[in-house]
């Protein structure tokens, strides 16, 4: 059972469980991309479904209005951190969280947190891309921008997001979990 979205009045209810529970536009079969499952996301959602009520009569609505900006990723970015700090069966241990080597930022990861007693350190994109001949080729790929190609995206991702959970200071800030890291893609390809 996945929970429906037109039961919710608020649009940025909607929008948080059309996070969780809509599909990615990746292949989920490709294990490179190293996806965070779609299985798991959407036992959170429905799991959470009380929350989603409560927030449903315009708790919300509020919290969204200090946000400030909207810009979608940064939106999409803090919906999900809200949910994670605030649902009752996931612990959000950092959000955002910077790594710092010799006064140099070396990146930020997006979420670390427990679900269902699993740790995950999950990346969060949120795009929108349109294809042109030959759609094998993630370079073929391009954003609204014009500037934005898959090919850029998966790279950063895979060839260093991920790899953020591996280096001393997060093995450092977090000596006792074993990070299991997720690429969590929504949105559209045309």
């Amino acid at each position: 059972m996945v929970v429906d979205l037109n039961s919710y009045s608020c649009r940025h209810v909607r929008n948080l469980i059309w996070l969780l529970i809509a599909p990615t536009p990746l292949s989920e079969e490709f294990d490179d991309f190293r996806l965070l499952p779609n299985t798991i996301t959407e036992r959170m959602a429905m799991t959470n479904e009380a929350l989603f009520r409560k927030w449903d009569r315009g708790v919300l609505e509020e919290i969204v209005s200090t946000m400030s900006t909207h810009r979608l990723g940064i939106y999409a970015e803090q919906l999900l951190a809200h949910f994670f700090l605030h649902a009752p069966n996931i612990h959000l241990y950092t959000h955002s969280f910077q790594i710092i080597r010799d006064k140099q930022t070396l990146g930020e990861m997006d979420y670390i947190l427990d679900f269902e007693g699993q740790h995950y350190h999950i990346e969060l994109a949120v795009k929108y891309y349109l294809g042109h001949k030959p759609l094998e080729k993630f370079e073929q790929w391009i954003g609204p921008s014009g500037q934005d190609k898959l090919s850029d995206k998966l790279e950063k991702v895979l060839m260093h997001q991920l790899k953020m959970a591996k280096t001393p200071e997060v093995k450092l800030a977090f000596p006792n979990l074993k990070l299991s890291s997720h690429f969590m893609c929504k949105g559209l390809f045309f």
